[in-house]
């Protein structure tokens, strides 16, 4: 007797038949849009030429701007709002900034010339090669010696081909409140590379260390030198490489301390001072400030002194609102109806009369 297999079915509540219809695929929910977070604004700082206290190349190489140049680039490219250096050149100059010199009360006041809040203050206290394992003594008299073998053009020849050499770089920062010149953060590093020998030539590159000693810059004149660049030699040179670790170093030190924007500011706002004369009371001098500070794009205007003789007014506000402020201010309200005139324009005071 054959016995055939009978397939049963069992339906049990809760449990679907095997031939059910399966219910069609929903489409994928779609994904809520990520908001973008906009990093939030720095307040504006100003970078001044860094200050060469290493004796070896202050005189004779100069980098005290270069290395500003790099502190600029490293903070803006980690999210700083920077002046631009390309304008502060003669700023510096007539300041005495230029070679990281001047007072604090300097850098100051030209950080609020440009608008700034905050200012990054250099100082470069190590630069150079360095037998390594050698006596401080030893070690001076070598940089010493190669400072003259540079000046002349040549290479300091060394008896010992084994000789093991380093470069190190040291620098340190300050972060400056440009209004109360309070001290917001400090920083120093430290960065030591392997070199091959001592020579100014092969610590700063060929062309960069002619352009910078007496014998390459007779070299230069004659135009028989070297075509390649100050710039270029000093980026790919072993120095520069260095540098550029030690600023990018610092500026990622000093990057939490710098003070963020609030909401709204204008930004690169620059200040300009109002200087007016014949004031009868503190009243008018309030009511001068507010009236300049409801024009277009101004942020700010606020009484930094009052004298019936003279009252000063420091006005913030957009680059072009501080430009065309004393083109507006002869059509003011309050200017009209207080009888002042416009005395005197510059760069940095605007001086009204009675």
């Amino acid at each position: 007797m054959k016995f055939f297999p009978i397939l049963v079915a069992l339906t049990l509540p809760g449990v679907a038949l095997a031939q059910a219809q399966t219910p069609p695929e929903q489409p994928p929910a779609k994904a809520a849009p990520v908001e973008e977070k906009v990093a939030p604004k720095t307040k504006r700082v100003l970078v001044v030429s860094f200050q060469q206290l290493d004796r070896k190349i202050k005189n004779n190489l100069p980098i005290g701007q270069d290395v500003a140049d790099m502190m600029t680039l490293s903070l803006v490219n980690i999210g700083t709002r920077v002046v631009e250096r390309v304008e502060l050149a003669a700023l510096e100059r007539e300041r005495g900034l230029q070679n990281g010199g001047g007072s604090q009360a300097a850098v100051q006041e030209l950080g609020k010339l440009k608008g700034a809040s905050v200012a990054v203050m250099g100082k470069i206290t190590e630069f150079g090669v360095f037998e390594k394992n050698a006596s401080v003594a030893k070690n001076a008299v070598n940089q010493a010696t190669n400072q003259i073998g540079g000046l002349l053009g040549k290479k300091k020849k060394s008896s010992d081909d084994k000789k093991d050499y380093e470069l190190r770089v040291s620098m340190d920062v300050r972060l400056v409140n440009v209004e109360t010149g309070d001290i917001l953060a400090v920083a120093s590093t430290t960065v030591t590379e392997s070199q091959a020998d001592d020579s100014m030539e092969s610590l700063f590159g060929k062309s960069f260390a002619q352009k910078n000693s007496l014998a390459g810059a007779a070299v230069a004149a004659t135009g028989l030198g070297s075509t390649t660049t100050k710039a270029d030699d000093w980026n790919e040179s072993a120095a520069g490489q260095a540098a550029r670790k030690a600023v990018s170093q610092l500026a990622r030190s000093i990057f939490g301390k710098i003070p963020l924007a609030p909401e709204g500011e204008i930004d690169d706002a620059i200040t300009i001072k109002l200087s007016v004369e014949g004031l009868a009371s503190f009243k008018e001098a309030d009511t001068l400030a507010k009236s300049i500070a409801k024009l277009k794009d101004i942020s700010e205007a606020e009484i930094a002194d009052f004298t019936p003789e003279r009252t000063e007014i420091v006005i913030k506000g957009a680059p072009k609102a501080i430009k065309g402020l004393a083109a507006n201010l002869q059509d003011d309200s309050a200017v009209m109806s207080l009888g002042l005139k416009i005395a005197r324009v510059t760069k940095e005071v605007i001086t009204l009369k009675k």
